[in-house]
């Protein structure tokens, strides 16, 4: 499951980082935003073994990555060659009955392939790095000879996307909320909400772990509303270029996160010449809340029906992680939660609730989302089991989130506290039987 992990509503996630900050200039009183890669980053040896393995192999174990039929053009991701692993390295191309084999690309997370026949252009977008919070992709553009054969013609290295977007994207602080700008152009602002981080820390936003790649060609980023500020051109007119996407994190003083609730996704067209060098063109950016609504009322209906009924049903969700690599299907990791709460004077008081966490299942209808699906961890005795199954790579993760009070009790004051104000409630606390009354956040 990839990390572009684009979580969202009230969560919190924190990262493994791979690399020393880059220096930041910050003398203006708009500082530049901060990368986390120190430098490129280099593409890992493909084990001998498996490259002689490869080279030599009279039988090979492909997994379908695209295959376009209009244009008789594949790619595959190499499992095995004859019956040796082939540890996550191997892609395939084909064209017509032409394959081609690049031992040296990895496979891992599933790749994403896009052929353009008004360019002849294949890109493919393949994981550089991965990580609890991390998911960083790199770009290739193959092109074919006369007879088919495939070549790399261009590699975007991730590093080189960060340094591109920390030319132009800067930020200020003012008390607990972040203003990010592009070319000095204000284009968001958001609010810290994790409490007991420190304060923001000097250098306070950074982008260089989250760095994807969308190659539909025709920009349509799953579980986004339309853009809270475009700055060039139609986002959704057809592209002939693949669109890059990444997610700022925010550094406080007690550590790294990346707190999805508030960030926006800042993509934009990314075309590469002749000599590899990449421009950034149409910059987007957008926030995230279509699918939020849609677990939520999947949350309240589904759970919240179930236990002892209350004056109003709050579901609280911490997302870890979203796959939006199957353009049919978003997949959603979190910790979910409902509670039933009945108002008693200023206190919404805890009838009942519970906790479900596991991996939503959306499909995308019109302008909206739908839970299609829940693969939830189980109970008992296969608790542990089942969350690291469902979990996988991103377990530490849940457990963070899942396992730390503290963190819990920060993302429900900070939900509950949402629903007072969207609704207009007169609560300034709740408050659970037998212990002490909580604070709402003002």
């Amino acid at each position: 499951m990839k990390k572009t992990m684009y979580s969202l509503m009230a969560s919190l996630v924190v990262l493994s980082v791979c690399g020393l900050f880059a220096a930041c200039a910050g003398s203006k009183s708009i500082k530049n935003v901060c990368g986390t890669l120190d430098g490129p980053l280099a593409e890992d040896s493909v084990p001998a073994k498996v490259k002689l393995a490869m080279d030599n192999a009279k039988k090979i174990h492909p997994h379908e990555i695209m295959s376009d039929t209009a244009n008789d053009v594949s790619v595959m991701s190499i499992d095995q060659a004859d019956e040796i692993s082939t540890e996550g390295f191997g892609i395939m191309v084909t064209k017509g009955s032409q394959s081609t084999t690049f031992p040296q690309i990895r496979n891992v997370r599933q790749p994403k392939a896009r052929y353009n026949k008004a360019t002849g252009d294949l890109w493919l977008a393949t994981s550089a790095m991965e990580g609890t919070g991390v998911q960083v992709e790199r770009l290739y553009q193959i092109r074919f000879k006369e007879d088919g054969q495939a070549f790399i013609a261009n590699t975007v290295n991730p590093y080189d996307v960060q340094q591109a977007f920390c030319k132009h994207l800067g930020y200020t602080t003012e008390g607990e909320k972040i203003s990010i700008y592009f070319d000095e152009e204000l284009i968001d602002s958001v609010k810290n909400t994790v409490t007991d981080m420190g304060g923001f820390d000097e250098d306070a936003l950074w982008i260089g772990e989250q760095i994807i790649f969308d190659l539909t060609f025709t920009y349509h980023q799953p579980c986004c509303d339309t853009p809270a500020n475009s700055h060039s051109g139609d986002s959704h007119s057809p592209l002939n270029q693949p669109r890059v996407c990444v997610t700022p994190g925010v550094k406080f003083v007690t550590g790294l996160v990346l707190h999805y609730d508030n960030m926006p996704e800042i993509s934009a067209n990314i075309t590469v010449d002749d000599k590899g060098a990449l421009t950034l063109s149409d910059i987007d950016v957008r926030k995230k809340s279509t699918c939020m609504l849609a677990i939520d009322k999947y949350l309240v209906n589904t759970f919240g029906s179930q236990y002892t009924q209350g004056d109003i049903c709050i579901p609280v969700s911490s997302y870890v992680d979203i796959d939006n690599t199957n353009p049919d299907e978003l997949l959603v990791l979190g910790d979910f939660w409902v509670f039933n709460l009945n108002l008693a004077g200023d206190t919404l008081k805890t009838v009942s609730g519970g906790n479900h966490p596991g991996l939503m299942h959306l499909k995308e209808k019109a302008d909206s989302f739908e839970v299609i699906a829940f693969d939830q961890v189980e109970d008992g005795a296969g608790n542990l089991e089942s969350a690291k199954r469902i979990f996988g790579e991103n377990y530490e993760a849940f457990h963070y989130v899942n396992g730390n009070d503290q963190v819990k009790d920060s993302i429900r004051t900070k939900a509950i506290s949402d629903y007072v104000k969207k609704h207009g409630l007169s609560a300034t606390m709740y408050q659970d039987y037998g212990w002490p009354a909580v604070k709402l956040q003002k």
